[in-house]
């Protein structure tokens, strides 16, 4: 006997979660690293770490003494750059 509609239960979605673009070029590059340093001139002088969107993707950036790294949400290196 095969399964009726009611026997499928759809799972609750989570959040959405915007997927992050493939940086492909330099421009791609040069473009994220202004996006997250306008993020870094909106943020408390404390922070250690931004979240930021660039092109419909989430992206976070963190920041060491001299070197500010931008990855995916999930952890994934996109760019640096040193100050």
């Amino acid at each position: 006997m095969g399964k009726s509609i009611l026997d499928k239960q759809e799972k609750p979605k989570s959040p959405a979660r915007k997927k992050a673009r493939k940086v492909r070029t330099e421009k791609d590059v040069i473009s994220i690293c202004n996006t997250a340093r306008v993020a870094w001139s909106k943020a408390p002088q404390s922070a250690r770490i931004v979240s930021f969107e660039w092109e419909g993707g989430r992206y976070i950036s963190t920041i060491s003494s001299f070197r500010v790294k931008i990855e995916t949400i999930d952890g994934d290196p996109i760019a640096a750059y040193y100050e």
